[in-house]
């Protein structure tokens, strides 16, 4: 005889059944996002290939692709900022809150959906897109088929998707926190913070009689130490556990 597990302990299928629910209740807009990033790379791509004077010059999806992983990051912050809209709508909160599951597995679901599945798809998605890019050129110019695919495991494109989970960490956080506007406040949130450390190192620096140079990085995962890993991880379980506390006070007792 099937049951159903109890609301209090983690259950699987429930965490699918809630996964299926953000991707219903976001599809709308998610498919026109994706739809306007896919056509705006492939615009770029395009007019300069066909207003080229040159016949010859081929334009590969390499020159596309610092662009494209520019977007797969600003795009899933985004679509993790507004995750959580239907929570501070007040005619559409109880729907959300009354939900047949743990605080957990809402948190989980909504980071697996807006992370490591919508890593999945956007990488698999600018393989697809550097084919075309590839094909069409090839086509276009009458040169030789030369394929250069994106590939998902290089070193710029590993660095972003570590940059991306730390960053959406914070913007996890922003989406259950913040009532309206969340993507901009998370992001002058961070900006501060940035600037309040910079400050305080520079002070400290100053006061031990050091000279100080200003260096400004956005890579964190470029050619880093075991240790610093272990620090951002740490820092992003940590954030995603303030996110988790933040959501189960919002629960309905």
């Amino acid at each position: 005889m099937n049951t159903i597990p109890p609301t209090n302990s983690f259950s699987v299928p429930r965490l699918l059944q809630v996964c299926i629910r953000f991707f219903v209740y976001n599809r709308r807009s998610w498919l026109i996002g994706f739809g306007a990033v896919t056509g705006f790379i492939l615009a770029i791509w395009l007019l300069p290939l066909l207003l080229a004077s040159d016949p010859g010059h081929q334009y590969s999806f390499e020159q596309l692709q610092g662009t494209a992983l520019l977007f797969y990051v600003l795009g899933g912050l985004l679509l993790t900022s507004n995750l959580f809209r239907e929570l501070h709508t007040p005619s559409s909160a109880f729907q959300f809150l009354t939900l047949p599951a743990t605080t957990f597995e809402k948190l989980f679901a909504a980071w697996l959906i807006s992370s490591l599945v919508y890593t999945i798809i956007v990488m698999a998605g600018l393989i697809g897109l550097s084919f075309i890019v590839e094909s069409v050129s090839a086509m276009y110019t009458g040169a030789g088929i030369n394929y250069t695919l994106f590939n998902p495991f290089s070193a710029d494109s590993l660095n972003s998707i570590g940059n991306y989970f730390v960053f959406h960490s914070f913007f996890m956080l922003g989406a259950v926190y913040f009532k309206k506007n969340n993507f901009l406040k998370t992001f002058l949130t961070l900006i501060f913070l940035f600037f309040l450390l910079m400050s305080i190192s520079t002070i400290g620096l100053l006061l031990m009689g050091d000279s100080v140079e200003a260096v400004v990085e956005i890579t964190l995962f470029d050619e880093m130490s075991g240790i610093q890993v272990i620090f951002w991880t740490a820092l992003t379980l940590f954030i995603l556990f303030l996110s988790y506390i933040r959501l189960r006070n919002k629960q309905v007792v």
